[in-house]
């Protein structure tokens, strides 16, 4: 089996699966794991063309602002002004 095919099977599974300590893939990591499978070492950005080249898109999570429950934010201050 080639470097690609490994690659692509590695990072069909979850991170977790080849021994990392994470639920996603993301570029660092698939560098980390190619260096240390294959002696190669890859900026993340070649990282990101080899895995558009097998296939796979990375994805951006997006950051969502959380809006507190104004109910549950003044029990709070309450709960902590009898502290």
């Amino acid at each position: 089996m080639g470097r690609e095919d490994t690659l692509k099977e590695a990072v069909r599974c979850s991170p977790r699966v080849s021994g990392y300590n994470l639920s996603l893939w993301t570029t660092k990591l698939v560098c980390h794991y190619i260096s240390t499978r294959f002696g190669i070492t890859y900026c993340r950005e070649r990282a990101r063309q080899l895995l558009h080249a097998v296939g796979f898109r990375l994805r951006r999570l997006r950051h969502r602002h959380l809006r507190g429950n104004p109910t549950e934010q003044e029990a709070f201050v309450i709960e902590l002004a009898t502290l």
